[in-house]
């Protein structure tokens, strides 16, 4: 977990050094570790259908508004899943005290994302004999932070806006063949067996068409299995093996 965030101040509520394994930090280096793991986990097990999520509610990578640099190492995956979970629409990040320095205030009850500092050290120490040792070790501290729209008061920089979208004919007529209406917005991708309904979020959102088009077509081969239709009595259950292998058959991606 090599990530350093230079010129930034993390306003830490858990510190940890190699030196000191507890310091600051009543419940341990370990369990700041698990905390982060289960992060990467929650962010995997929200990628239902291709492994990854193919939109992108947020135009860039993760930054920071107070330095303009982007956050790096695990922060970038932990700060773009909460984007994409919570549908913040801003890339820029901010710690509490940086967003009272803007002149920002964030919102109450909104609850900020943990991230990671980590730096490694090395120090020179002369032993009783009068030799030199090199003694090494890390400084890890966790922070958090807040995406520009949880924050009051603070403008919005310009961002550059996508490309328009360019439907592919072939495939928009497919979708348009659709038993399953398709409702477009939202930040999640998905077919809802009970009211027979293909939800997606905007064509704008996506990294690009043939992105939009791969998902649509994921989850329109989940509609084949309604009861009206196909009947399919396996893969109704998230993860189910006989679910997975049908996807593969009736759609492969684009």
């Amino acid at each position: 977990m090599n990530t350093t965030e230079p010129n930034q101040t993390p306003e830490s509520e858990a510190t940890a050094t190699s030196r000191v394994p507890n310091l600051g930090n009543p419940q341990g280096v370990k369990d700041l570790h698990q905390q982060i793991t289960d992060r990467i986990i929650e962010a995997m097990e929200t990628a239902r259908s291709t492994g990854k999520r193919l939109w992108d509610s947020q135009p860039s990578l993760p930054l920071n508004l107070s330095t303009g640099k982007p956050y790096t190492g695990i922060n970038t995956l932990i700060l773009w899943s909460a984007g994409l979970k919570h549908g913040y629409t801003s890339p820029y990040w901010l710690t509490y005290k940086q967003a009272i320095e803007q002149g920002g205030q964030v919102r109450q009850g909104e609850h900020g994302e943990l991230c990671i500092f980590y730096k490694p050290w090395e120090q020179e120490q002369t032993t009783d004999t009068g030799e030199t040792e090199t003694w090494k070790g890390a400084v890890l501290k966790s922070f958090r932070v807040f995406n520009l729209d949880q924050i009051d008061g603070i403008e919005t920089p310009a961002v550059a806006t996508r490309p328009a979208f360019a439907a592919i004919a072939d495939a928009e007529r497919i979708l348009a063949a659709s038993p399953a209406p398709i409702h477009l917005g939202g930040t999640q991708a998905f077919y809802h067996l009970s009211t027979d309904t293909i939800h997606l979020p905007e064509r704008e959102c996506f990294t690009s068409p043939e992105a939009f088009y791969h998902v649509a077509l994921h989850e329109a081969a989940h509609s084949s299995g309604h009861p009206s239709r196909l009947n399919r009595t396996f893969g109704t259950r998230f993860g189910d093996e006989c679910g997975r292998q049908a996807d593969s058959v009736l759609i492969r991606p684009v």
